[in-house]
């Protein structure tokens, strides 16, 4: 008898959860009734397979464009093509009025809205020189640290040596 060889019950209750986590993620989940492909429905292997190649952004156009503007691209993700999908989600605080959309630049595919996101983050005064400037020398100050705490620990990894 090869004791290697998986049996008895627990290799079937580990097919039935798979088969299990499949069906709900499919059908059940709450996200199921948004467009996308199966594949990217019933698990993350897709998603973490484009990540891990570089090619998430590309694949994501793709599927915009063949399932429009809202695309379930993993079983609890879901990418928006329009920055108003963004704020119809997110909506609009009183104390982010001055924000033009709810979105990244990773996120926003639109050339002008990307072109006005870029604007509205050059008139943030985190951006401006002065603000910079004054951040230099604790900027500085934390590399400095972080540069020595590095230097310490290679020196004390060479003497164990």
């Amino acid at each position: 008898m090869n004791r290697d060889a998986p049996t008895g019950p627990t290799d079937y209750r580990q097919v039935l959860l798979c088969a299990g986590r499949l069906v709900y993620n499919l059908c059940i989940h709450l996200l199921h009734h948004f467009p996308g492909p199966w594949y990217c429905r019933a698990s993350s292997f897709w998603y973490c397979s484009r990540v891990w190649q570089g090619t998430l952004p590309f694949e994501v156009k793709r599927l915009h464009d063949e399932f429009g503007d809202s695309v379930r691209i993993a079983p609890n993700e879901l990418s928006y093509n329009k920055s108003k999908d963004w704020q119809s989600i997110y909506g609009i605080k009183p104390f982010r009025e001055h924000m033009l959309c709810n979105c990244s630049l990773k996120t926003c595919r639109n050339k002008s809205e990307s072109g006005q996101l870029m604007y509205s983050f050059a008139k943030n005064p985190s951006f401006y020189r002065a603000a910079l400037d004054q951040k230099k020398t604790w900027y500085n100050c934390i590399s400095q640290a972080m540069f020595n705490q590095l230097t310490s620990l290679v020196q004390w990894k060479w003497q164990g040596i």
